[in-house]
């Protein structure tokens, strides 16, 4: 997913015990449309992976809940739901996946409730004090415009039930400056966007590091309630080139990734998501 949430995965990284698994890959986000569902094979450890001849054609797939059966029809290397309908929280949702040549993958998810934060806050340094509340629909608010490490901006929200979090930043300029002397680093290696590993928290509050930006300008930082697929998922095969100035995962290493898929491997998961964007100013 960069971000976690992001199903741009090669499926070669997914460790399939052999070649010819099958892979499938979808997120869905509660309140949005259903998602495209990709649907590939994993190819020998000394070929070339190539999106197109990996891609598994002539399938049937459906995604089954309590209130809504969305059917897909095939849209180039991927599938697109027929009709538009809306992600349901709470709500289990089983994917089915029947190939041309009689193989079957189902993976099934239980979406997380809404998530709503309550309130965007701008703390003093020692995380203590509430230096003011910020504005979650104008980033060009006064309260929003926020110099580079002064302060710790945190969210707070509902603690829901949910095993996790996962948290997105994204630059929306493009072309802003760098915030920090590159005397000692390559900004080759340097990202704009990056994401969080999952997350613990047991009361409620998140703080997003000032690790992870490098740009001045428009961020948009994404907070994501995951459910257990996508939790698994995203602390047993972290996203190379993700994760960076975020700190450690939940949980220990792993020898390979977890798939919560019946026959084949990869990601059905889901997660609800909440999201405000601020203006990071050089410091003086």
């Amino acid at each position: 997913m960069i971000l976690a949430c992001s199903t741009d995965r090669d499926p070669n990284s997914l460790f399939a015990p052999e070649s010819g698994t099958l892979v499938v890959d979808a997120v869905m986000r509660v309140g949005e449309l259903f998602p495209v569902v990709r649907v590939s094979e994993t190819v020998a450890a000394n070929a070339t992976y190539d999106p197109m001849a990996a891609a598994v054609s002539g399938a049937t797939v459906w995604i089954i809940g309590a209130a809504d059966t969305v059917q897909y029809f095939e849209d180039g290397q991927e599938y697109a739901p027929i009709f538009g309908s809306a992600v349901r929280p709470s709500t289990r949702y089983t994917l089915e996946v029947f190939t041309a040549d009689g193989r079957t993958v189902r993976a099934t998810t239980i979406t997380p409730v809404r998530l709503r934060v309550n309130r965007w806050v701008l703390l003093d340094n020692t995380g203590t004090r509430v230096l003011r509340d910020l504005n979650r629909f104008d980033f060009t608010a006064p309260e929003n415009q926020i110099v580079y490490t002064d302060g710790l901006i945190e969210a707070w929200f509902d603690q829901g039930t949910e095993p996790g979090y996962i948290v997105g930043l994204f630059s929306r300029s493009p072309n802003s400056p760098l915030l920090i002397d590159t005397d000692l680093i390559d900004e080759a290696d340097l990202s704009r966007d990056s994401s969080s590993p999952p997350i613990d928290t047991d009361d409620g509050t998140l703080r997003l590091p000032w690790l992870a930006i490098w740009y001045e300008g428009r961020y948009e930082f994404q907070l994501h309630r995951a459910d257990r697929n996508w939790y698994d998922y995203a602390r047993s095969a972290p996203i190379p080139g993700a994760n960076f100035g975020f700190g450690g995962s939940a949980g220990d290493d792993f020898e390979q990734p977890i798939f919560h898929v019946d026959g084949g491997i990869g990601l059905f998961g889901s997660m609800a998501s909440d999201a405000i964007q601020v203006n990071i100013l050089p410091r003086p």
